[in-house]
């Protein structure tokens, strides 16, 4: 027993020296401003410049999506049902898609603009639709070019560390 007991108090001997050893660095004092944020991501995005045409921009682009996304699940509805009469938003969606196209993007989002071409011609061809089958085909590309671009916008402003002046949520279109 004493033997047992000679190996535990060298073992716990030299586990308090080993980390008596360490030299522990305190961190640098931080500023008020940042000591206030609530995680890692907000202080990353206190470090990245922000500019008023990006952020303006960003609310242009959330702002746009949900406007989007309110519009698209009605027409999806009346495209799965065969009715043709999806017409008033279909216009609609078409008139903002135009909008949104002739606003002049701002650094970085200058690559979805792109994105965006694609999603107006499949609902220019989504209205050019002949029949059934066709209008799914387009109607589906619409809906999925309109989800990757705000994946990729979502993806740009994390990125950048760009917050938009309001809160929107990407959830998926149903």
């Amino acid at each position: 027993m004493t033997r047992l007991f000679k190996v535990c108090v060298t073992f716990i001997l030299v586990v308090l020296v080993a980390t008596g050893c360490v030299q522990g660095h305190t961190p640098q004092k931080q500023s008020e401003d940042i000591k206030k944020l609530s995680n890692r991501q907000d202080v990353n995005h206190v470090k990245l410049e922000q500019t008023t045409e990006s952020e303006v921009y960003a609310t242009e682009i959330e702002t746009y999506l949900g406007s989007v996304y309110s519009l698209l699940p009605g027409l999806g509805t009346e495209v799965d049902n065969g009715i043709h009469g999806g017409e008033n938003q279909l216009d609609t969606l078409l008139t903002k898609a135009e909008e949104f196209e002739a606003i002049p993007s701002v650094e970085p989002f200058h690559k979805l603009k792109d994105l965006h071409h694609s999603y107006l011609v499949a609902l220019e061809e989504l209205d050019a639709a002949k029949d059934e089958n066709d209008a799914r085909l387009h109607y589906s590309y619409a809906t999925l070019t309109i989800r990757l671009y705000a994946m990729e916008y979502q993806s740009l402003a994390a990125e950048n560390g760009i917050k938009a002046t309001k809160d929107f949520d990407m959830s998926r279109i149903d």
